[in-house]
């Protein structure tokens, strides 16, 4: 359990920082969920919209 809650605050702090640097935009959790998705093939519920 406690990895599932590192990854949802690690998930959050990356969003934040890419917020402050490019400023809010939908590329940024497109960008982020593309990635999760390549790294773990088969991975449920990390599209950019659940994110």
């Amino acid at each position: 359990m406690q990895k599932c809650i590192d990854l949802y605050w690690s998930i959050g702090e990356y969003v934040s920082k890419q917020i402050d640097v490019n400023g809010w935009g939908k590329s940024t959790v497109k960008a982020l969920s593309e990635y999760i998705l390549s790294k773990e093939p088969g991975i449920r519920g990390y599209s950019s919209q659940n994110i």
